[in-house]
């Protein structure tokens, strides 16, 4: 039989181990839910501060008689999502209206609305392929970056690109440079497609001058953090 002092003492301090168990656990509990929730950021990306743009040439008999045209992007929507642990599930999707787009850098009006309504109507069909949506769907990061738990600043890769334009899903990598902090993104690029990529038509003038078959796009895409998204 335990002595009744013994007794009195086993049972006091089983009593501080229950106190303690009870408080304890749930604050550990608290943290490591809020630090799952901390691994995933989104990031809305912004037309009006981005610029997305595609440069054309000419080509052909007389390719010499045409020059070149800058095609903006100024609408679009989407969003970018990183995972802090891994930098390798960077996501990016984009949609953009085809008949959003609009030639710049044309100095006569007539020109450029004629050239709009060409790109429009004959390239892009719009009426019956109005939206051009783009899908990141990995990211390899390159030289020391090894796709882990990031620092915010640059980084360097290629992104698996999907692009959906003019009826046609294509897969391509593209370079990709992106800035990162808590509160804003930044991804920057150049990449190149051709009309036969994505069965889009050439485009002639007097019947010799083709626009050229390579289109190249110039990208610059930004994006500030959007608090309490999953």
């Amino acid at each position: 039989m335990l002595h009744p002092k013994l007794f009195s003492s086993l049972a006091l301090a089983a009593g501080f181990l229950l106190v303690d168990y009870a408080c304890a656990p749930a604050a550990d509990q608290s943290s490591s839910a809020s630090a799952a929730g901390d691994r995933a950021l989104t990031y809305l990306l912004d037309a009006a501060s981005s610029s997305v743009k595609v440069f054309t040439g000419s080509s052909g008999a007389l390719g010499f008689l045409g020059h070149d045209h800058v095609i903006a992007v100024p609408s679009f929507t989407g969003e970018a999502r990183i995972d802090t642990n891994d930098l390798k599930q960077f996501a990016l999707t984009i949609e953009a209206p085809a008949d959003s787009l609009r030639v710049i850098e044309e100095k006569d009006a007539g020109d450029r609305r004629k050239i709009e309504s060409d790109m429009k109507q004959d390239v892009l069909e719009s009426p019956a392929f109005p939206t051009i949506a783009l899908r990141g769907v990995g990211f390899r990061p390159a030289g020391p970056d090894s796709g882990q738990a990031i620092a915010w600043g640059m980084h360097k890769g290629h992104l698996q690109l999907e692009i959906n334009l003019h009826g046609v899903s294509r897969t391509i990598e593209v370079p990709l440079q992106l800035e990162l902090d808590p509160n804003q993104l930044r991804a920057r690029g150049k990449f190149a497609i051709t009309h036969a990529d994505f069965n889009l038509p050439r485009k002639k003038v007097a019947g010799v001058v083709n626009v050229a078959e390579k289109l190249e796009i110039e990208y610059d895409v930004r994006g500030v953090a959007v608090r309490g998204k999953p």
